[in-house]
C-alpha cells in the first residue's frame, strides 16, 4: 500500500489565451507492508504449537515537491494539464494529469 499527500503554493503567470502556473511545496509518501505469518522459537526436535503473528512496516518520507501546468478557460469551463514531481525513498515519482474544470464562482 502506498499513499501520499502534498501541499503546494501556486504562482499564476497570465499569458494571453492560456494561464501558465508553477507549483512548489512539500509531499509526504507513506509505503506500508502488513502480513501474518506462523512462527516459533522451539528448539529442533521438540514438538511446538505454531502461533500466528502479525507484523507491520510503514516508513514515510517528507520531501520538497515541484510542478507546473497550463490551463485554458472559456466562461466557467476549462481544460488543465499538470505535472508534479518529488523525491522519496531514493526514487523520483511523478504525475502527469489532464482534466476538465468547472468554476462556480
Amino acid at each position: 500500500m502506498q499513499k501520499g499527500e502534498a501541499a503546494f503554493a501556486v504562482i499564476y503567470l497570465p499569458v494571453p489565451v492560456i494561464n501558465l502556473y508553477l507549483k512548489a511545496g512539500v509531499a509526504r509518501l507513506t509505503s506500508g507492508l502488513r502480513g501474518t505469518f506462523a512462527g516459533t522459537t522451539c528448539p529442533p526436535g521438540v514438538a511446538c504449537l505454531l502461533l500466528p503473528s502479525q507484523s507491520a512496516f510503514s516508513p514515510s518520507a517528507i520531501t520538497p515537491a515541484l510542478g507546473g501546468g497550463l490551463q485554458w478557460t472559456h466562461g466557467h469551463w476549462g481544460i488543465r494539464a499538470e505535472y508534479e514531481r518529488f523525491t522519496a525513498f531514493g526514487a523520483h515519482p511523478d504525475l502527469v494529469s489532464v482534466g476538465v474544470i468547472w468554476t462556480f464562482l
